[in-house]
């Protein structure tokens, strides 16, 4: 990502604060801290890259309600909950929002750095497939309704003779219009074109054999 990651630290107790202010910098993480939920929403932007470290008892409103308000701003940011009085209803709520952690104060310093950069990963992760997804749209916005359908059947692992026969055209204008849907999507091959399609998904796989046997046709021209 082209932005820094950042720990956003959301707490009331100024120690506390600057305890963890100290522990993120000397891992040489940037960080950014406030000492309210109000104070961190004014500041608070979608392109932020990093996780958010949360308190859970704060004044003005709480970390569960701030979690909930962040949830209906999509915000991506992971929360890693931390709280010197945790309940079971509490830790409860968190996780079924979304939360990736809930640590107990005081925090071990290597086991907050380690799910730091877990979160930061993460939200990274997220982002990069975001990303993906909106290009994998965009250029496919280009196709025709034809070449739409063609590109469906590659995604389906179809080769260029099950794709000339399903359009019930010759295996040269298939073989054209795959060209065209490749061009488009700008992708080399039917397992670019493939493994593109499930990471806009957030999956890791290989095309089937069938896509890549499609590989092998030729492309014939009239």
């Amino acid at each position: 990502m082209k932005e820094q990651a950042t720990v956003y630290i959301i707490d009331d107790d100024a120690s506390a604060r600057k305890s963890l202010c100290f522990l993120i910098e000397s891992a040489g993480l940037k960080h950014e801290a406030f000492w309210s939920a109000t104070e961190y929403l004014q500041n608070f932007n979608h392109s932020h890259v990093g996780c958010i470290l949360l308190d859970v008892n704060m004044p003005d409103f709480n970390g569960l309600e701030l979690q909930r308000e962040l949830q209906a701003r999509e915000c991506d940011l992971p929360i890693i909950f931390i709280s010197g009085y945790s309940d079971v209803t509490s830790i409860r709520k968190a996780f079924l929002n979304g939360a990736v952690d809930f640590l107990d104060k005081p925090v071990d310093d290597e086991q907050l750095i380690s799910r730091i950069n877990d979160a930061i990963k993460l939200n990274i992760d997220r982002k990069t497939v975001k990303t993906s997804e909106e290009t994998f749209e965009k250029r496919k916005k280009l196709l025709t309704p034809r070449e739409g359908e063609v590109l469906e059947l590659i995604l389906d692992g179809k080769t260029i003779k099950q794709i000339a026969n399903h359009l019930k055209v010759s295996i040269q204008t298939a073989a054209k219009h795959r060209s065209r849907v490749l061009d488009k999507m700008q992708a080399e091959n039917n397992v670019v074109l493939v493994n593109a399609f499930y990471r806009t998904k957030g999956v890791a796989e290989e095309a089937s054999e069938n896509t890549a046997e499609s590989e092998h046709q030729p492309e014939a021209s009239e």
